[in-house]
């Protein structure tokens, strides 16, 4: 441990020892990472580095495959001064029904059906509003890293974090909310 209590590495190793999933240390090619495996679905956490020549910022971001044979889209995201004056005039935001989660969150799919199935779980709603800012949507493309675990008519849902996540108890609730996902959308 350091001066300043400890470190990623240290933390994401004992977490992934408690819920029972793997630690990888970097590589050449891969950032370090979390794996994870519920029910055949691997889930992966690691960080995203900025990508030279963008606004982007180092994230937190943990995903996993799901079946989509209808592909359908869907992100879910904190309003606030992030989100884009364009994207909220040209798309109409799902309502939930649920007052609460409507005033804190900005919903956009494809296929209610699929959001309706995911909101309605009241600990998903809990999940979800305790990660604070964040970006859940799906990813059509897995990258090098997922196509391998991809199985037919399967994309990716993330959630990206714009922080690097160091407490042990919301890498927990970030897995716990990767499951009970996978547990609505089997």
């Amino acid at each position: 441990m350091s001066l300043f209590g400890q470190s990623k590495k240290e933390i994401w190793k004992e977490v992934a020892a408690e819920i029972g999933g793997g630690y990888v240390n970097d590589t050449f090619f891969i950032n370090s990472r979390i794996e994870y495996v519920y029910k055949n679905h691997k889930i992966f956490m690691d960080i995203k580095s900025p990508t030279i020549g963008t606004r982007d910022s180092i994230a937190t971001r943990i995903r996993f495959g799901f079946k989509n044979p209808t592909n359908a889209f869907f992100s879910i995201r904190n309003k606030g001064i992030g989100s884009s004056i364009g994207e909220i005039l040209q798309h109409s935001d799902v309502k939930t029904g649920y007052s609460t989660f409507d005033e804190k969150f900005i919903i956009k799919t494809d296929n209610e059906d699929i959001v309706e199935k995911l909101i309605t779980n009241e600990e998903i709603r809990k999940l979800i509003e305790d990660v604070q800012k964040f970006e859940l949507y799906v990813i059509n493309a897995g990258g090098k890293l997922y196509d391998q675990y991809l199985g037919e008519n399967e994309t990716i849902l993330q959630i990206r974090v714009p922080r690097i996540i160091k407490d042990a108890q919301k890498i927990k609730d970030l897995f716990k909310l990767c499951t009970k996902m996978i547990d609505v959308l089997e």
